[in-house]
């Protein structure tokens, strides 16, 4: 019936209280990651499904620990996916994103050669720290759409979306070398 079946769903999704738990690895996996577009949103997600969650819990796993990132995803959104997942995720909308990708840099007049070399550029100020977009625009002082090819880089799995610039809440995001993740 659709009340059982309603049921299931609202348990696989941990959404009763006989089935929260306090493992935010597991519920992302078990969610197939938390939509992570809006900054608000994959808190709630876990607020939702814990018993005693905090906003700390998730900064902890995705800032310190690294076990989870915020990859693009199913739709070309944002979410953040667990360290075994995030090259499943990936690879199942890489052909999209490529498509998505190469018009990206013709739209914004970026030839493959500028975006070689504006990458590698990138790849080595970042080898020092994590910088925000606008760092990363004042360093390079380039004229070509910085913030263009900083979201190809994301795709590709050259960089990482990090910590956000200063509170929780904050659209603006610190980027590293998808390696150090």
């Amino acid at each position: 019936t659709i009340d059982i079946a309603n049921q299931l769903i609202l348990k696989k999704h941990h959404l009763t209280e006989d089935t929260k738990i306090s493992d935010i690895l597991q519920i992302t996996n078990d969610l197939c990651g938390l939509h992570a577009t809006e900054t608000i949103g994959p808190y709630l997600t876990l607020f939702a499904r814990t018993n005693s969650f905090t906003k700390e819990d998730l900064d902890k796993s995705l800032y310190i620990k690294k076990e989870l990132g915020r990859i693009r995803g199913m739709r070309k959104t944002l979410f953040i996916e667990t360290i075994e997942m995030i090259p499943i995720v990936h690879n199942s909308i890489k052909s999209l994103t490529e498509k998505r990708d190469k018009q990206y840099l013709e739209i914004r007049e970026i030839s493959k050669e500028e975006y070689g070399t504006l990458s590698r550029k990138i790849l080595d100020m970042l080898k020092k720290k994590e910088m925000a977009t606008t760092e990363i625009k004042k360093a390079l002082s380039s004229q070509k759409d910085i913030v263009a090819i900083i979201s190809i880089m994301c795709d590709q799995m050259l960089l990482i979306r990090g910590k956000p610039l200063k509170s929780w809440k904050d659209r603006r995001l610190l980027y590293a070398p998808f390696e150090d993740y």
